[in-house]
């Protein structure tokens, strides 16, 4: 499957990509910023993989004029309260501090609101990266959980990020037009988006 937004391809994540994404996540600059910080052997990541649920847990690879760059992700969605936490990085470091990370941001969270038909999403970061931080600022997410082990929980709301982000989105469309595509997409999330009331889908 394959959401196209923003001059952005959300692939979704497959066996193939395995290895370039354990690559990228065992980078230092990556893994020091994670929870879990140690280097992940290919076993542990394909135990990881298989174990990923179908509906509700959406990894992509990002791609950008056909080069690969990082994994971005909606996981552990809940449903009932139509809410997923939201996050990934940058693994090509050739594309690092480029506009292509901010674009596959806003597709990816287009996809989860507009596709998925989520109300909520949550992240998880350090406190202390201030980059980071910067960012889920700019994107609506506004901090609830502080704990113990220095990372923070924040939320926004389909409606805040529609807000606090419509001249950023209003200039990527500029550049890159206004349509999506998504492609190959099976017949459960062709019938979600079926199901979706017309307000929440474009």
């Amino acid at each position: 499957m394959r959401y196209l937004r923003y001059g952005i391809e959300l692939e979704r994540l497959e066996t193939k990509h395995l290895d370039i994404v354990r690559q990228w996540r065992n980078q230092e600059r990556v893994r020091l910023r994670m929870q879990y910080k140690e280097e992940i052997s290919p076993g542990s990541q394909a135990n990881w993989f298989n174990a990923l649920d179908l509906h509700n847990d959406w990894y992509f690879v990002a791609d950008a004029k056909q080069i690969p760059f990082g994994m971005f992700h909606v996981k552990e969605i809940d449903w009932l309260h139509k809410t997923g936490e939201a996050g990934g990085f940058v693994g090509n470091q050739g594309l690092i501090g480029g506009v292509e990370a901010g674009m596959a941001i806003l597709a990816l969270m287009d996809f989860a609101f507009f596709m998925l038909g989520l109300e909520f999403l949550e992240a998880t970061y350090r406190c202390d990266c201030r980059d980071i931080e910067a960012l889920n600022c700019q994107l609506g997410y506004e901090v609830f959980k502080y704990q113990s082990n220095g990372f923070v929980r924040a939320r926004v709301s389909s409606a805040r990020f529609l807000a606090v982000t419509k001249e950023p989105r209003r200039a990527a469309e500029q550049l890159w037009g206004d349509g999506e595509r998504l492609v190959d997409a099976d017949p459960w999330l062709t019938q979600h988006i079926r199901s979706l009331s017309p307000s929440r889908v474009r």
